[in-house]
């Protein structure tokens, strides 16, 4: 029979049936029909010796499709509770990644362009307080709250915010954001995982005690994707990967994701990186910098062609000083 369910192609819509938030059966119910039934090859006469596998083991590796290891050793309530604990983020020790030349040449270029544009900004700076009027000082109390939206794709690049796909995120809830750099790990979409998604939003909501990671997430993806462009920057970057069919599906998805849904802005996982997007985006030094870096140094032709105007410039200066030392001082 499972031979033929794998022909037809049903296995998937099975275990999206079995992970649907109405279907859900007490593990312990699971539990005892299990431990009733006869497995060929496998003896479990000896009460007293752990079996060969166990149920939530068996159930981890179809219904999580072998993420991790082993089943957690908490109490399950459910197979939608089992695979919201599959996919929380893994918070142990990273193994450190090998050395490359090429990342440490990758990592010089963008050292090298980040100390040019922070030198002609700061010739920028100096000129503007220059000739901005005096004001007096006043002191702003920040703001105590988290913030609770953040820009789209498009406003945080043109603030300066580069995106990248982490590769080194088991899951996709792993967002990272340092250095004007946001880590988000891929997202594969398909007509699963709109279900998956709604499923264990509901869970969250119905079980406050179960987290708020992936109300969190919705949240986070909706507030970075408001039109298609947003979806095709995210797809260019490696972060989506949609079987929708066009970018303004995936929109459609994120922005009903998550609607009337209730989140702790206090205490979610992101409110770390809600802050950091937020004071970053709220300097006009950075969206300077981003503007010097789109328009002059991004790529390196541009860089060389930035280099010569600037040589020409001062090579202009210098014979302009020269004419009228000349003219001031005329020689003998």
């Amino acid at each position: 029979m499972k031979k033929s369910l794998m022909r037809t192609g049903k296995l998937p819509l099975i275990r999206s049936d079995l992970l649907l938030l109405e279907n859900q059966i007490p593990f312990f119910i699971l539990q005892a029909l299990f431990d009733s039934t006869v497995i060929p090859g496998i003896s479990l006469e000896n009460k007293d010796e752990r079996p060969l596998i166990t149920l939530p083991d068996l159930v981890f590796i179809y219904i999580t499709n072998a993420r991790k290891d082993t089943a957690p050793n908490i109490e399950i309530h459910h197979l939608l509770h089992l695979f919201h604990i599959s996919l929380m983020p893994n918070t142990g020790p990273k193994e450190p990644k090998p050395f490359s030349y090429l990342a440490l040449l990758l990592y010089l270029f963008m050292m090298f362009k980040r100390f040019i544009s922070y030198v002609f900004i700061g010739l920028l700076s100096l000129i503007l307080c220059c000739f901005r009027r005096s004001r007096p000082l006043a002191v702003k109390k920040k703001s105590q709250r988290a913030p609770r939206t953040i820009p789209s794709v498009t406003e945080l690049q043109e603030a300066g915010i580069m995106f990248k796909r982490r590769e080194d995120a088991i899951c996709y809830l792993d967002v990272k954001f340092e250095n004007s750099i946001m880590e988000i790990p891929q997202l594969s979409i398909q007509a699963t995982t709109i279900s998956e998604f709604r499923n264990l939003i509901a869970f969250e909501q119905c079980c406050p005690g179960s987290g708020s990671h992936f109300t969190s997430y919705a949240i986070f993806m909706d507030n970075l994707i408001n039109t298609h462009i947003d979806v095709a920057v995210l797809q260019d970057c490696g972060i989506i990967e949609s079987k929708l069919g066009s970018y303004k599906d995936v929109a459609i998805f994120f922005n009903q994701l998550c609607k009337g849904g209730y989140l702790e802005y206090e205490k979610h996982y992101l409110v770390q990186v809600f802050k950091d997007v937020r004071n970053f985006c709220s300097s006009d030094r950075h969206r300077w910098r981003a503007m010097l870096v789109h328009d002059y140094f991004s790529n390196p032709w541009a860089i060389i062609s930035f280099i010569a105007a600037v040589v020409l410039l001062g090579l202009t200066i210098v014979q302009t000083v020269f004419s009228i030392l000349a003219y001031v001082h005329p020689p003998n």
